[in-house]
């Protein structure tokens, strides 16, 4: 009679276990790649609503990357590299007091945490060059001052990017 109790208990056990790991599977980002959005004739703006992309003679780009966030009140939190460059540039980089002048953010977004929204980037290296085969090469690391808590919010990212009009 034991045994058979110790039997279902275990039985019980690895059930609980195989629905935990197979929901936690289905919380995972499905790719470690980012996803990018390349915006043309478009630029940011800073107006008292907030940030927003208009109508202009520049391309910007969201490169979106996803994290498991705060797991007893998120699922995930999104953070997105955002900024634009002239419509015609071939290259560009952004770094030391440049900043003070770009108009470049990192977006945090899809959670219930501090720095929520657009934060202003204070200081880093951004910088790209366009291939003759019309691929981005771009290399981030930038740190943003985050909107509610004033802490650095750091962004990282190297890689080479379609440039699909």
């Amino acid at each position: 009679m034991r045994i058979k109790n110790i039997y279902s208990l275990i039985s019980a056990l690895v059930l609980v276990v195989a629905a935990s790991a197979t929901t936690h599977a289905q919380q995972e980002p499905k790719s470690d790649m980012p996803e990018v959005t390349i915006n043309y004739n478009k630029k940011l703006t800073h107006t008292e609503e907030g940030v927003k992309m208009e109508k202009g003679k520049c391309i910007v780009f969201e490169i979106k990357t996803v994290h498991g966030g705060d797991p007893r009140v998120d699922a995930q939190v999104t953070t997105t590299l955002v900024f634009d460059i002239p419509e015609h540039a071939k290259t560009f980089e952004i770094t030391g007091e440049a900043w003070k002048e770009k108009q470049a953010y990192v977006l945090i977004s899809e959670c219930r945490c501090m720095d929520r929204g657009y934060n202003p980037i204070i200081s880093g290296t951004l910088k790209g060059r366009k291939s003759e085969e019309g691929q981005w090469h771009i290399e981030a690391d930038v740190v943003a001052k985050g909107i509610d808590s004033g802490e650095d919010r750091t962004f990282k990212y190297t890689g080479v990017i379609s440039d699909k009009k």
